[in-house]
């Protein structure tokens, strides 16, 4: 059963991406390490969400204690907001 963490998107940093180098950097590993399986960008009436399906979730636990330790929140969290997470 895959574990789902899923937020709004909310802007872009002024490189237009949504995240620092460091944590696509991050995201990259855990892709490449079938911890991440699934990447969806949803469009909807209310805006867009990212929905990221990951294998188990103390992977997902991993992945948001790498990125608090990165500091990922305060470098572009205002890009993102209302997380949820869930088992799918």
């Amino acid at each position: 059963m895959a574990h789902i963490l899923r937020f709004k998107n909310e802007g872009l940093l002024e490189s237009g991406e949504q995240c620092s180098p460091e944590a696509q950097a991050i995201y990259d590993r855990y892709e490449a390490e079938g911890k991440i399986i699934e990447l969806d960008i949803i469009s909807s009436l209310g805006g867009n969400y990212t929905k990221i399906a990951f294998a188990t979730s103390d992977d997902c636990d991993a992945f948001q204690d790498e990125m608090a330790a990165i500091d990922e929140d305060t470098t572009s969290g205002a890009n993102r907001s209302n997380y949820t997470r869930y088992d799918e």
